[in-house]
C-alpha cells in the first residue's frame, strides 16, 4: 500500500513544518544558568529578566536574579562584584531580596562603566545565618574588547562550547597580563564548583603555550561527581613565578552525560512509499540539543547517504523531520536515518527501512481472440 494519501501530507506539512527551524545553532544559553537543586542564575539586559545575556557595551546596566530553594539571605556578607581578569573588584553593591519565604529571589544591577579597557566577570555571594551559601562566577561580553576566555571541545580550537560530556577535554584561550606563566606557582589553582560553593574538582597547572597576552592549555573534566544537566562555574587560573596572577578568569560550564532522543515513526518501518512524504519523528535532548541530520541510503546496509533537507538545528517532537521527495530516486528498497546530537557531542541514531514504489503497473501482450 502507499503510504500518506495526498490531503493528509498537506495537512501533517502544514501543522508540523513551521517547529523546524535551520538557523545556526548556538554555543549554549547566555545569561541563564541552573541546577537540579533548583539554584538559578540569570543574567538580563532589562529589569523583568526578560532578555538573558552576558553581552553588554559599555555604560549599559547589568540585571541579576538569583532564585534559591535553599538560601534565606541575613543580609551581612552578602555581596555582587564586578572584577577584572586579574580579579581586581572593579564595585561592589548589595542584593534586594525580593521574596522571603522559598524560592528566595534575590536581586541586583549596577552600571558598567562608560570606559573600560578590561573584561570582567561578575561575582555573586548570597549567605544565610545557617550557613547555607550561594556563590557563582560569570564572565561578561563587553563590545569593543577582545580579552576573552574562550572554551572548546577540540585541539584546533574551532568549536566554541560550553557544554561537555564527563571525562570531555576543555581547549582553553584566555586573554592574560603577557607575563611568563609559571607551573610551579599556579598549582591547582584551576577549580569547579556548584552553586553552593562546594569544590567539585580541582585541576593540577596544566601545560600553557603563551601567544603575547594569549595562553592556551586544556583541563579534562573527571569522568563523575557532577548532576547531568546541571551548570557549574570554572575558575580558570594562571600565575606568575612571584605568585601574582596573570589571569583569573570564570566562566559557567554545563554537564551533559544523557544521549539525545531519536525515533522515526512515519512512515512505518517497510512501508511502501510514494510521491513527497513527510517524514515524521522526534529529535530532542533533555539539556543541550544541538543537530539532526536525516539522510537515506539504498538497500538495508548502505554504502552511502544523502542528506534530506537541511540540519535542523530546533528540536523537534512527534513532528515533521524532513518532507521526502521519493521521485528523486529510482524505485526499491531504502534506508532512512535519522542522527541527533547535543551541545555536548553526545549522539543518538534511528532508522528503518522503506519501499519506494513511483511507477504504476504496466499492461502488456493483450491480444483478442
Amino acid at each position: 500500500m502507499i503510504y500518506f494519501a495526498a490531503p493528509l501530507l498537506a495537512a501533517l506539512l502544514f501543522s508540523f513544518i513551521v517547529s523546524i527551524n535551520h538557523s545556526q545553532a548556538l554555543p549554549g544559553p547566555e545569561g541563564y544558568y541552573t541546577e537540579a537543586a533548583g539554584d538559578e542564575v540569570e543574567i538580563c539586559a532589562d529589569a523583568a529578566c526578560s532578555v538573558h545575556t552576558t553581552a553588554f557595551n559599555p555604560g549599559d546596566t547589568v540585571y541579576l536574579r538569583l532564585t534559591s530553594n535553599r538560601v534565606a539571605d541575613d543580609n551581612r556578607r552578602s555581596r555582587l562584584e564586578l572584577k577584572d581578569y586579574l580579579n581586581r573588584r572593579l564595585l561592589r553593591v548589595g542584593w534586594n531580596q525580593v521574596t522571603f519565604t522559598p524560592p528566595y529571589v534575590y536581586e541586583a544591577s549596577f552600571t558598567l562603566p562608560g570606559t573600560i579597557n578590561d573584561y570582567v566577570m561578575v561575582k555573586g555571594d548570597v549567605r544565610a545565618g545557617s550557613g547555607a551559601r550561594f556563590r557563582f562566577e560569570q564572565q561578561l561580553e563587553v563590545s569593543g574588547l577582545n580579552q576573552f576566555l574562550h572554551i572548546y571541545s577540540d585541539a584546533a580550537r574551532s568549536d566554541e562550547s560550553y557544554t561537555f560530556a564527563p571525562g570531555a577535554v576543555m581547549y582553553v584561550t584566555a586573554y592574560g597580563n603577557g607575563k611568563a606563566y609559571s607551573a610551579g606557582r599556579t598549582g591547582n589553582r584551576n577549580r569547579a564548583y556548584d552553586f553552593a560553593g562546594g569544590r567539585i574538582t580541582t585541576w593540577n597547572a596544566p601545560a600553557v603555550t603563551q601567544n603575547g597576552n594569549w595562553y592556551d592549555f586544556q583541563l579534562t573534566l573527571p569522568g563523575g561527581g557532577f548532576t547531568d544537566g546541571d551548570w557549574y562555574w570554572v575558575e580558570f587560573r594562571l600565575r606568575d613565578n612571584k605568585r601574582k596572577d596573570i589571569l583569573r578568569m570564570s566562566r559557567m560550564v554545563q554537564i551533559d552525560a544523557s544521549a539525545p532522543t531519536a525515533a522515526i515513526t512515519g512512515p512505518a518501518d517497510g512501508a511502501w512509499v510514494s510521491g513527497t512524504l513527510p517524514v515524521v519523528g522526534t529529535a530532542d535532548d533533555a539539556y543541550s540539543f544541538y543537530q539532526y541530520v536525516l539522510e537515506y541510503g539504498a538497500g538495508t546496509s548502505p554504502s552511502s547517504w544523502t542528506q534530506i533537507g537541511s540540519p535542523g538545528s530546533s528540536p523537534v517532537v512527534s513532528g515533521v523531520l524532513e518532507p521526502w521527495d521519493t521521485t528523486t530516486v529510482t524505485d526499491g528498497l531504502y534506508t532512512l536515518r535519522l542522527t541527533v546530537t547535543d551541545r555536548a557531542h553526545n549522539v543518538s541514531t534511528a532508522s528503518i527501512q522503506v519501499n519506494v514504489d513511483n511507477n504504476a503497473p504496466s499492461i502488456s501482450g493483450v491480444g483478442a481472440s
